[in-house]
């Protein structure tokens, strides 16, 4: 351990970047045919692999998007690339005036409420639609009938 003090954010990071040299060194091991490793996992590699390996693979649909936003702001600024080595940025420190935070959560409760509102308001237009449907398709089967 480097005795660096890191935030979650910096710690999943790490562990990701544990994780994908690990694999690289596992995938360059298995294209030699199975002959000595090109480079040895570190123990923290190792570890990595072992708790990786029992957990599901998700593969994502070919050509496919994601219609939920990407939240690269949460790793983005603590994460600097120089020479093609990652380097951990110490995160900025914030005034924990408790004013602005109920602030801040107050707003975001009501950006919450609105998306609700919303919510509620689509599933009645999309229920009054199947009603009026259901009503052209009562009387479609009442006019066949005559």
């Amino acid at each position: 351990m480097s005795g660096v003090k890191r935030t979650w954010q910096q710690v999943k990071v790490k562990y990701k970047n544990i994780l994908q040299n690990a694999a690289r060194k596992k995938t360059a091991t298995a294209a030699t045919g199975g002959g000595p490793p090109v480079a040895a996992l570190t123990p923290a590699e190792d570890l990595a692999l072992q708790q990786n390996s029992r957990r599901p693979i998700i593969v994502g649909i070919e050509g496919g998007t994601s219609s939920d936003p990407v939240c690269s702001h949460d790793t983005q600024p603590y994460v600097k690339v120089v020479g093609g080595v990652l380097n951990l940025l110490d995160p900025p420190v914030f005034d924990n005036d408790e004013s602005k935070i109920r602030e801040i959560y107050k707003m975001y409760l009501l950006q919450e409420i609105e998306c609700k509102k919303a919510d509620l308001q689509y599933k009645k237009l999309k229920i009054r639609k199947l009603e009026l449907e259901i009503k052209k398709m009562e009387k479609d089967a009442q006019q066949d009938d005559q």
